[in-house]
């Protein structure tokens, strides 16, 4: 993670949503209630730092979601070796998932944000380039 976290907040009538670069994570979501008052309806890390460490709380998941169990699998009789971070298996795209990395913002406006994250060739033992966004 970044020294000062990349973040946005989108805040319309009733609703205010923050996101953060690291993992594309959604970080807040507050609602106004009857008496005007906010309540927080996402579980998520008490500081932002924290997401840097992983635990899924509101990230976007990759390139794998859920689990490969014993962090291998085979593909037109090639056998592909991942990095297992799930006793033994890999899980949410292993040791370095989409959750864990900073995306780029590529998008925002007064009701959206839109982040970016390319993955090369390799990663993840993938045998392309991807190109993913969260909005």
């Amino acid at each position: 993670m970044s020294p000062d976290p990349t973040q946005r907040t989108l805040t319309t009538a009733g609703l205010r949503l923050s996101t953060l670069a690291t993992g594309a994570s959604v970080t807040s979501c507050e609602v106004e209630d009857a008496d005007g008052g906010w309540t927080e309806v996402v579980l998520g890390h008490r500081d932002l730092r924290s997401y840097a460490r992983g635990g899924y709380l509101g990230a976007t998941i990759g390139r794998v979601g859920n689990r490969i169990a014993g962090g291998s699998f085979e593909l037109d009789g090639t056998a592909y070796d991942l990095t297992v971070n799930d006793r033994g298996d890999t899980l949410h795209g292993g040791a370095a998932g989409f959750d864990l990395q900073e995306w780029r913002l590529v998008e925002e406006g007064p009701a959206h944000v839109t982040w970016g994250l390319v993955s090369p060739d390799g990663d993840h033992a993938s045998r392309a380039r991807s190109r993913s966004r969260s909005r």
